[in-house]
C-alpha cells in the first residue's frame, strides 16, 4: 500500500468507486495551474479563449502537459501519482493523459472510461480550480442515482474515480464550472478507436496506431 494512501482510504474507495482528497493544490498552485492551461490552450488555438465553443476547448483540451513543462512536472510528482498507484494497488502505471473540461452540455450519463480513446485506465481524477457556487450542497455534488456527479466539492480537491463508475454528466452540465481531468493506465493499456471521443485520432500524430500499447516514451511510467 502506498503511504500516501491510508488502507481505509483503499477500503472506500474499491467499494465505491470513488473518494475526494482535500486540499492537494493550494489556491495559488489553482491560479498558477489555470495560467498556464489557458496559455497552452491560446497556443494551439492562436485567439481568445473567451469566444471559442466549449465543444472546440474541449476538444483542444487533451495532453496539454505536452506542450507546459509545469503541467508535466506536477503530473508526474509523488503527490499525484501515489494516489493513483495507491488506490490501484499496482506497482507501475503510465500517465495516461490530461484534459481540459469546460461547462459544456452532456446529452446521457456514460462511465469515465467510455470518454475517452484508452483501454486499460485504473484511476481517473477530476480536479477543481475554483471556489463552489453558491447553490452547491455536498448533496448536490455527491449524488449518486444515476451516477455520481464528478463535481470536487472544494477548490483543490482531488476526486479519484474508477473508470468504470458511471458519471452523471448532465447534471454536471448544470454547474458552470471548468475542471481539469487527468488519467492513469495500466502499463499494458493500448490506444483504442473510441467514435465518441473527439480527440480520438489525436495519438496518430504521435505515430500510434489504433491496437498499439502505451509506450514509455509517449505516455511516461510512474513507479511508486
Amino acid at each position: 500500500m502506498n503511504p500516501l494512501i491510508s488502507p481505509q482510504q483503499a477500503y472506500f474507495f474499491n467499494n465505491h468507486g470513488y473518494i475526494e482528497l482535500e486540499g492537494i493544490l493550494s489556491p495559488a498552485e489553482c491560479d498558477e495551474l489555470q495560467a498556464h492551461i489557458d496559455a497552452a490552450l491560446f497556443s494551439r488555438l492562436k485567439r481568445s479563449l473567451s469566444r471559442i465553443p466549449p465543444e472546440e476547448l474541449y476538444a483542444n483540451g487533451r495532453d496539454l502537459w505536452r506542450a507546459k513543462e509545469a503541467l508535466k512536472t506536477l503530473l508526474l510528482s509523488k503527490r499525484m501519482t501515489a494516489v493513483a498507484l495507491g488506490l490501484s494497488n499496482k506497482p507501475s502505471l503510465h500517465l495516461a493523459f490530461d484534459q481540459w473540461i469546460p461547462p459544456q452540455t452532456w446529452p446521457h450519463s456514460a462511465k469515465g472510461k467510455d470518454l475517452f480513446s484508452i483501454q486499460g485506465l485504473t484511476c481517473l481524477y477530476f480536479i477543481r480550480f475554483t471556489e463552489p457556487e453558491e447553490s452547491e450542497t455536498a448533496a448536490s455534488t455527491f449524488g449518486l442515482e444515476p451516477g455520481l456527479i464528478p463535481l470536487p466539492a472544494k477548490r483543490g480537491n482531488l476526486l479519484a474515480l474508477n473508470p468504470n463508475l458511471l458519471l452523471n454528466l448532465p447534471k454536471l452540465s448544470l454547474h458552470k464550472t471548468s475542471l481539469y481531468a487527468v488519467a492513469y493506465a495500466l502499463p499494458t493499456a493500448v490506444y483504442c478507436h473510441n467514435g465518441e471521443d473527439p480527440c480520438n485520432h489525436q495519438l496518430k500524430t504521435l505515430g500510434y496506431n489504433f491496437g498499439d500499447r502505451l509506450t514509455h516514451a509517449h505516455h511516461p511510467l510512474v513507479r511508486g
